[in-house]
Protein backbone atom coordinates (compact mmCIF):
# COMPACT_ATOMS: atom_id res chain seq x y z
CA UNK A 1 0.00 0.00 0.00
CA UNK A 2 2.87 2.30 0.85
CA UNK A 3 4.30 1.69 -2.59
CA UNK A 4 1.02 2.75 -4.26
CA UNK A 5 0.82 5.99 -2.25
CA UNK A 6 4.43 6.90 -2.99
CA UNK A 7 3.90 6.13 -6.70
CA UNK A 8 0.83 8.39 -6.78
CA UNK A 9 2.71 11.15 -4.96
CA UNK A 10 5.61 11.00 -7.43
CA UNK A 11 3.19 11.00 -10.38
CA UNK A 12 1.26 13.96 -8.96
CA UNK A 13 4.49 15.92 -8.35
CA UNK A 14 5.69 15.20 -11.90
CA UNK A 15 2.32 16.25 -13.39
CA UNK A 16 2.32 19.49 -11.38
CA UNK A 17 5.88 20.23 -12.46
CA UNK A 18 5.05 19.60 -16.11
CA UNK A 19 1.88 21.71 -16.04
CA UNK A 20 3.16 24.58 -13.87
CA UNK A 21 4.10 26.89 -16.78
CA UNK A 22 0.77 26.35 -18.48
CA UNK A 23 -1.13 26.92 -15.23
CA UNK A 24 0.78 30.14 -14.50
CA UNK A 25 0.14 31.41 -18.05
CA UNK A 26 -3.57 30.62 -17.74
CA UNK A 27 -3.84 32.52 -14.47
CA UNK A 28 -2.13 35.59 -15.93
CA UNK A 29 -4.14 35.80 -19.17
CA UNK A 30 -7.06 38.26 -19.46
CA UNK A 31 -10.39 37.34 -17.95
CA UNK A 32 -12.07 36.96 -21.33
CA UNK A 33 -10.67 34.27 -23.60
CA UNK A 34 -11.52 36.39 -26.65
CA UNK A 35 -9.70 39.42 -25.33
CA UNK A 36 -8.86 41.58 -28.32
CA UNK A 37 -10.26 39.07 -30.82
CA UNK A 38 -13.34 41.12 -31.65
CA UNK A 39 -12.98 44.79 -32.37
CA UNK A 40 -14.77 46.78 -29.72
CA UNK A 41 -17.17 49.28 -31.20
CA UNK A 42 -15.71 52.74 -31.14
CA UNK A 43 -17.62 55.04 -28.79
CA UNK A 44 -17.82 57.65 -31.52
CA UNK A 45 -19.54 55.23 -33.93
CA UNK A 46 -22.01 54.00 -31.33
CA UNK A 47 -22.80 57.60 -30.41
CA UNK A 48 -23.36 58.42 -34.09
CA UNK A 49 -25.73 55.45 -34.39
CA UNK A 50 -27.55 56.61 -31.27
CA UNK A 51 -27.94 60.14 -32.68
CA UNK A 52 -29.25 58.74 -35.98
CA UNK A 53 -31.66 56.47 -34.08
CA UNK A 54 -32.97 59.34 -31.96
CA UNK A 55 -33.36 61.54 -35.05
CA UNK A 56 -35.24 58.84 -36.98
CA UNK A 57 -37.44 58.08 -33.97
CA UNK A 58 -38.36 61.74 -33.48
CA UNK A 59 -39.04 62.13 -37.20
CA UNK A 60 -41.22 58.99 -37.22
CA UNK A 61 -43.19 60.04 -34.13
CA UNK A 62 -43.87 63.52 -35.53
CA UNK A 63 -44.78 61.98 -38.89
CA UNK A 64 -47.15 59.51 -37.22
CA UNK A 65 -48.85 62.29 -35.30
CA UNK A 66 -49.34 64.39 -38.43
CA UNK A 67 -50.21 61.67 -40.96
CA UNK A 68 -53.81 61.10 -41.98
CA UNK A 69 -53.30 58.64 -44.81
CA UNK A 70 -52.77 54.90 -44.42
CA UNK A 71 -49.77 54.68 -46.76
CA UNK A 72 -47.99 57.61 -45.12
CA UNK A 73 -48.60 56.06 -41.69
CA UNK A 74 -47.05 52.80 -42.90
CA UNK A 75 -44.02 54.74 -44.16
CA UNK A 76 -43.50 56.33 -40.74
CA UNK A 77 -43.91 52.95 -39.03
CA UNK A 78 -41.22 51.59 -41.36
CA UNK A 79 -38.88 54.45 -40.37
CA UNK A 80 -39.56 53.61 -36.70
CA UNK A 81 -38.81 49.92 -37.32
CA UNK A 82 -35.48 50.82 -38.95
CA UNK A 83 -34.59 53.21 -36.10
CA UNK A 84 -35.22 50.73 -33.28
CA UNK A 85 -32.21 48.39 -33.88
CA UNK A 86 -29.85 51.35 -34.07
CA UNK A 87 -30.22 51.77 -30.29
CA UNK A 88 -28.66 48.35 -29.62
CA UNK A 89 -24.88 48.99 -29.88
CA UNK A 90 -24.86 51.95 -27.48
CA UNK A 91 -27.48 50.30 -25.28
CA UNK A 92 -25.43 47.12 -24.91
CA UNK A 93 -22.28 49.11 -24.09
CA UNK A 94 -24.12 51.14 -21.43
CA UNK A 95 -25.72 48.00 -20.02
CA UNK A 96 -22.40 46.16 -19.79
CA UNK A 97 -20.74 49.17 -18.11
CA UNK A 98 -23.58 49.38 -15.57
CA UNK A 99 -23.54 45.64 -14.82
CA UNK A 100 -19.74 45.66 -14.52
CA UNK A 101 -20.03 48.08 -11.60
CA UNK A 102 -22.39 45.67 -9.82
CA UNK A 103 -20.19 42.57 -10.12
CA UNK A 104 -16.54 43.00 -9.22
CA UNK A 105 -15.35 39.42 -8.85
CA UNK A 106 -16.18 35.82 -9.54
CA UNK A 107 -18.14 34.16 -12.28
CA UNK A 108 -20.46 37.13 -12.78
CA UNK A 109 -17.48 39.38 -13.50
CA UNK A 110 -16.29 36.83 -16.06
CA UNK A 111 -19.72 36.89 -17.75
CA UNK A 112 -19.64 40.69 -17.91
CA UNK A 113 -16.15 40.59 -19.44
CA UNK A 114 -17.39 38.14 -22.09
CA UNK A 115 -20.38 40.40 -22.78
CA UNK A 116 -18.11 43.42 -23.27
CA UNK A 117 -15.97 41.43 -25.71
CA UNK A 118 -18.97 40.25 -27.69
CA UNK A 119 -20.82 43.58 -27.88
CA UNK A 120 -19.71 44.29 -31.46
CA UNK A 121 -20.83 41.04 -33.13
CA UNK A 122 -23.74 40.63 -30.73
CA UNK A 123 -25.23 44.05 -31.46
CA UNK A 124 -24.99 43.46 -35.20
CA UNK A 125 -26.61 40.03 -34.88
CA UNK A 126 -29.36 41.42 -32.63
CA UNK A 127 -30.04 44.24 -35.10
CA UNK A 128 -30.47 41.69 -37.90
CA UNK A 129 -32.63 39.48 -35.68
CA UNK A 130 -34.86 42.38 -34.68
CA UNK A 131 -35.41 43.36 -38.30
CA UNK A 132 -36.11 39.73 -39.26
CA UNK A 133 -38.63 39.36 -36.43
CA UNK A 134 -40.35 42.57 -37.49
CA UNK A 135 -40.57 41.35 -41.07
CA UNK A 136 -41.96 38.03 -39.84
CA UNK A 137 -44.61 39.78 -37.73
CA UNK A 138 -45.56 41.97 -40.66
CA UNK A 139 -45.96 38.95 -42.95
CA UNK A 140 -48.02 37.09 -40.35
CA UNK A 141 -50.25 40.13 -39.90
CA UNK A 142 -50.66 40.44 -43.66
CA UNK A 143 -51.58 36.77 -44.08
CA UNK A 144 -54.02 36.75 -41.14
CA UNK A 145 -55.75 39.95 -42.27
CA UNK A 146 -56.02 38.61 -45.83
CA UNK A 147 -57.49 35.34 -44.54
CA UNK A 148 -60.00 37.22 -42.35
CA UNK A 149 -61.05 39.49 -45.22
CA UNK A 150 -61.39 36.54 -47.61
CA UNK A 151 -63.56 34.61 -45.14
CA UNK A 152 -65.82 37.61 -44.62
CA UNK A 153 -66.16 38.14 -48.35
CA UNK A 154 -66.95 34.45 -48.95
CA UNK A 155 -69.55 34.44 -46.16
CA UNK A 156 -71.23 37.55 -47.57
CA UNK A 157 -71.17 36.05 -51.06
CA UNK A 158 -72.60 32.77 -49.77
CA UNK A 159 -75.35 34.56 -47.82
CA UNK A 160 -76.34 36.65 -50.87
CA UNK A 161 -76.45 33.57 -53.04
CA UNK A 162 -78.34 31.55 -50.45
CA UNK A 163 -80.91 34.26 -49.69
CA UNK A 164 -81.51 35.38 -53.28
CA UNK A 165 -81.85 31.87 -54.72
CA UNK A 166 -85.31 30.32 -54.29
CA UNK A 167 -85.44 26.96 -52.55
CA UNK A 168 -86.70 24.13 -54.61
CA UNK A 169 -88.72 21.51 -52.78
CA UNK A 170 -88.90 18.05 -54.28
Amino acid sequence: MELVVSSLAITLAAALGACWQHFRGSVQQPLSIHSGYYALPEPQKTTQLLVVAIGLTMLAVVGLLLSHHFRVTMLWLGVLVVATPLYLPKGLLLLSAWVEKLFTSGLKHYLVAELKELVAPLSLAMMALLLAMTANLAMNTLVVSFEHTLKQWLEQRFMRTFISAPHKVR
